[in-house]
C-alpha cells in the first residue's frame, strides 16, 4: 500500500507539474494578450490623436480657404469697380477730347486757321472782331502809358483800323454780336 501511495504520490505530483506548466503557460499567454491589448489601445490612441491632428487641421485649412476665397471675391468686386471707372474715365476722356476739337475749330479762324473754307460774311465778321481788339489794346496801352514806338503800337496799324462798328445784334458763329465791345463768349 505505501507503494501504491508512492506511485499516487508520483502521479499527482507529475499531474501537478502538467498543471504548474500549463498555469505557467496561460499566465504567460494572458500577460502576453494583455500586453498586447495595452499595446493596440495606445496604438488606438495614437491613431485617434492623429486622426484628430488631421481633422483640426482639415478645419484650419478649409478655414482658410474661405477666407482667401472672400479676399478674392472682394478683390474681384474692387477690380470690376475700379474697370467701371476706368471706362467711366476713359468715355469722359473721349468726350472732352470731342470737345476740344470742336473748340479748336470754332476758335481756329481767329488763328488763321481755316479761313480758305470760311464765306465773306464770316470772313467780314472776323475782321472786325480782330479790329476792336486790336482798338482795345490801344486804348489800354495809352491808359498806361506805353510810348508810341513800341512794337505793338504801330502807327500803320492804329492807322488802318476802321470806326468800331455799330451794334446790329446780329450773332455769329464764333460766338461775338457784331459792333459789341464785350470780347467773344468764354467758355469755361
Amino acid at each position: 500500500m505505501v507503494q501504491r501511495a508512492i506511485r499516487e504520490k508520483n502521479v499527482l505530483a507529475e499531474r501537478l507539474k502538467v498543471a504548474e506548466a500549463m498555469i505557467n503557460k496561460f499566465d504567460e499567454e494572458l500577460k502576453r494578450y494583455a500586453s498586447e491589448a495595452v499595446n493596440q489601445e495606445e496604438v488606438q490612441k495614437l491613431l485617434q490623436n492623429e486622426v484628430q491632428w488631421f481633422k483640426q487641421k482639415v478645419e484650419q485649412t478649409e478655414l482658410e480657404k474661405m477666407q482667401k476665397e472672400e479676399h478674392i471675391a472682394s478683390y474681384e468686386a474692387y477690380i470690376t469697380s475700379m474697370e467701371a471707372k476706368l471706362n467711366e474715365c476713359q468715355t469722359y476722356i473721349s468726350s472732352l477730347e470731342v470737345a476740344l476739337r470742336d473748340e479748336m475749330l470754332q476758335h481756329a479762324p481767329l488763328y488763321g486757321v481755316g479761313l480758305e473754307d470760311m464765306s465773306v460774311e464770316e470772313l467780314d465778321t472776323l475782321s472786325s472782331i480782330h479790329e476792336e481788339g486790336l482798338r482795345a489794346i490801344h486804348s489800354l496801352q495809352q491808359q498806361k502809358g506805353i510810348p508810341r514806338g513800341n512794337p505793338l503800337m504801330s502807327l500803320s496799324t492804329t492807322a488802318a483800323l476802321p470806326p468800331p462798328l455799330v451794334s446790329d445784334g446780329v450773332h455769329h458763329r464764333i460766338g461775338h454780336v457784331n459792333g459789341t465791345d464785350r470780347p467773344p463768349l468764354n467758355y469755361s
